[in-house]
């Protein structure tokens, strides 16, 4: 396996070009969240059509409730969400131009409501685009969970220019 370690939005298409998957886990602070969709830009225009662009997204742009309502909204009535809400809403933006993209195999990967950094889950609830919850009422995905969630679509693709959601059962 390699690993390129650099600023991705300085990745070139002959750096990228050995690559058959290329995972896009990218983080940032608020005030730089438009950079989820000029990664995603970057890495669509870089990479060929035989490659494939995992994007790891959060759980914002999955829809709740009986009104299919964006999480985002939800997420935006915690107290203290008008400090970091710029993240969820730049995920959302990046999702909505990778539903755009035609030119390469895409696939975006969303926990649940909440994530946590824990071991995975035995067994895992795969959704589509409706944000999971356990026979608990939970709504909750770890990091091991995601993480295996990640390497199964990796290694035995089932999804194709679309976003699945992963949930701890």
């Amino acid at each position: 396996m390699t690993v390129l370690e650099q600023d991705a939005l300085t990745l070139s298409k002959d750096e990228l070009a050995n690559f058959d998957v290329v995972v896009n886990a990218f983080s940032t602070s608020p005030a730089e969240a438009d950079n989820h969709q000029k990664l995603a830009e970057h890495l669509v225009h870089r990479l060929g059509g035989d490659q494939r662009l995992l994007v790891i997204l959060g759980a914002g742009s999955l829809l709740d409730g009986a009104d299919d309502h964006l999480v985002v909204d939800d997420i935006k009535k915690t107290p203290g969400a008008d400090a970091w809400i710029a993240i969820p809403e730049g995920q959302k933006k990046e999702l909505d131009y990778l539903r755009t993209v035609s030119g390469i195999d895409w696939v975006g990967i969303s926990p649940s409501y909440t994530f946590k950094p824990r071991p995975a889950s035995d067994q895992m609830l795969v959704g589509n685009d409706h944000l999971l919850r356990n026979d608990a009422g939970e709504s909750y995905t770890t990091a091991g969970t995601m993480a295996k969630a990640m390497v199964a679509e990796i290694l035995h693709p089932a999804h194709h220019r679309e976003c699945f959601t992963v949930a701890n059962s």
